[in-house]
């Protein structure tokens, strides 16, 4: 049985990263650019932690943030089209031959792509509207929304210009994320971000979507959600239906050093998104953090005095209790900020049978980090409706809410990647996100990382590279003998030297030139087999479009590409 309900947004204008609700309160919304860190770099580890507490604690007067992780679908396809541009026309054939293959094998092994971004919103002060005003944004986005958004828009935009007001406050929000590299998004991202709130798990034209917002940010929430009977979400939207579970995540470990959980989370094999909703404490008062603290160490020390006098047995977690209490004093008095915040898993999938699978591994990997994730199994609504991006963490979420200082908080490594090569480029094998030793079982390694690796060494010559650390390509291939050095310097050379440029191996062992006109050889023994299926297609097959896509393919079943490759090398011995 089926429960149909529709959330809708309560996003009213959005400006640039600047994002109006209905209740008048901004957000300012930036995308943080993930360091690339090994997972054996423990020094690097530390030193981008320091960063984000430096961040985050930079953020107390805005009182809250939220945290991303957002699991976005790399098109494959429309990337081996840019990088086809960039080959030679003598080469371009055996170019596509070759990203042929690897399309069709990270297809098999991987299924669809996907990689991950991290977002951070934060609250802005609220905006002094008039009491009318305010009236009629309330009531009219609520009881009268189709017929009085305009009116409030056309009020807001060309009468009041909401975010004149705001951007001395977003720059000065931006200078602050700086450590970090945190990039203001653009309009469009702005609202197309917002608009996949609502698409989770459905791949979805995704100008589209933002053509339909921009003519009518109303139509940012044209989606149905469904809620089913065995506690999954179902969304429907014009360009199709995903079903989604939210996870939350209902206790850590007492002790977090090095959980480095947004790490681990990266290498499950499907998409997984976390978002944080966090809100700072109050550190003194009479509801503060000091004050609770030392109430309920009281309370405890009490209760162990007592134990102890009696000479019972002290329970191992009154005492682990009492010494978080004392810790969370000790930095009250050390002057360190705490957190309340909200995490929630997200998975997706087509079927109820996979939601369960994905969950299954999920609980996996976190009770391996000491993490307890729940079903939550009668919340998905609430939940819903909290992980959108203008949402915050007030006093009335109760549950699964944790508290940790800020300190412990960045443990959990925020905005990391252990990402390799380029986001365009030739596809040269899987990332090893372990520091286990496989042993020699290459397929075993293979199969447990979800992550490929692609490169292309000539993007650092080019202009406007986002991302982009020098300019000149300098690469090191480094490894103990018989591991691979030689051949990946010749799988290099091979995938290089078919984009435009001239490039020169220098083959000490003078091993290639036999290898490769052995391979040519006995390749071009199977020709004439080929040549005789082609007279075949000839005598057979009129339309000229279906013989040029047949031949095509049979050239390509006869590695013909490869052959005319070898024979494009000059070889000087």
């Amino acid at each position: 049985m089926k429960k149909k309900a529709i959330w809708e947004n309560h996003v009213l204008s959005v400006h640039d990263n600047l994002v109006l609700k209905d209740d008048g309160t901004v957000f300012a919304m930036f995308e943080v650019p993930a360091s690339i860190i090994s997972m054996m770099d423990n020094k690097g580890k530390e030193a981008h932690k320091q960063a984000t507490q430096a961040v985050i604690t930079s953020l107390y007067e805005n009182l809250g943030f939220e945290i991303l992780v957002k699991p976005l679908s790399k098109d494959l396809l429309k990337s081996y089209e840019i990088l086809l541009k960039d080959c030679d026309p003598r080469t371009r054939e055996f170019g596509e031959y070759l990203l042929e293959q690897s399309y069709s094998e990270l297809m098999n092994e991987l299924g669809n792509l996907h990689h991950y971004k991290f977002f951070l919103t934060v609250p802005l002060s609220d905006f002094s509207f008039s009491g009318d005003l305010r009236k009629m944004m309330k009531e009219g986005w609520q009881r009268f929304r189709k017929s009085v958004v305009n009116l409030i828009r056309r009020e807001l935009e060309f009468n009041l210009n909401w975010y004149e007001s705001y951007k001395q406050t977003a720059s000065d929000l931006e200078m602050n994320l700086n450590l970090l590299q945190a990039r203001p998004l653009k309009r469009e991202e702005t609202l197309l971000y917002n608009s996949l709130n609502y698409l989770r798990g459905i791949e979805v034209n995704k100008d589209e979507v933002l053509a339909d917002v921009k003519n009518a940010i109303e139509n940012m929430d044209d989606t149905t959600i469904d809620v089913r009977s065995d506690g999954l979400l179902e969304i429907h939207h014009p360009q199709g239906s995903s079903l989604l579970k939210f996870l939350p995540l209902a206790d850590y470990p007492e002790v977090v050093n090095n959980i480095h959980l947004i790490e681990h989370l990266q290498t499950l094999p499907f998409p997984v998104e976390f978002r944080i909703k966090a809100r700072f404490r109050k550190n003194k008062g009479a509801l503060g953090m000091e004050a609770t603290a030392e109430r309920n160490r009281d309370r405890i020390g009490t209760e162990l005095s007592e134990a102890d006098e009696k000479g019972n047995v002290t329970k191992s977690s009154s005492v682990g209790a009492y010494m978080i209490l004392e810790d969370i004093i000790s930095g009250v008095d050390n002057g360190e900020y705490f957190l309340d915040f909200l995490p929630v898993f997200a998975i997706t999938g087509s079927t109820p049978e996979e939601i369960n699978y994905y969950k299954k591994m999920l609980m996996t990997a976190m009770e391996g980090l000491g993490v307890k994730i729940v079903p939550s199994q009668w919340d998905q609504p609430y939940l819903f409706y909290k992980m959108r991006s203008t949402e915050e963490l007030t006093r009335s979420d109760r549950y699964w809410v944790q508290n940790m200082k800020v300190s412990a908080f960045v443990e959990n490594l925020f905005f990391v990647s252990q990402k390799v090569g380029s986001d365009i480029g030739f596809y040269f094998g899987r990332v090893d996100h372990t520091t286990l030793n496989w042993a020699g079982n290459y397929e075993k390694a293979i199969a447990s990382s979800p992550t490929p690796f692609f490169w292309n060494m000539f993007q650092a010559n080019k202009e406007d590279i986002e991302g982009k650390l020098g300019d000149s390509p300098h690469v090191g291939i480094f490894g103990d003998t018989g591991s691979g050095k030689s051949f990946f310097a010749k799988l290099a050379f091979v995938y290089h030297s078919i984009l435009k440029g001239l490039s020169l191996y220098i083959d000490p062992k003078d091993e290639m030139k036999s290898q490769f006109l052995y391979v040519r050889d006995k390749l071009e023994s199977y020709l004439p087999e080929m040549e005789e299926k082609i007279a075949d297609l000839v005598a057979l097959i009129e339309d000229d479009e279906i013989l040029e896509r047949r031949i095509r393919n049979l050239e390509f079943a006869y590695h013909k590409p490869l052959i005319d490759y070898i024979n494009h090398i000059h070889f000087v011995s």
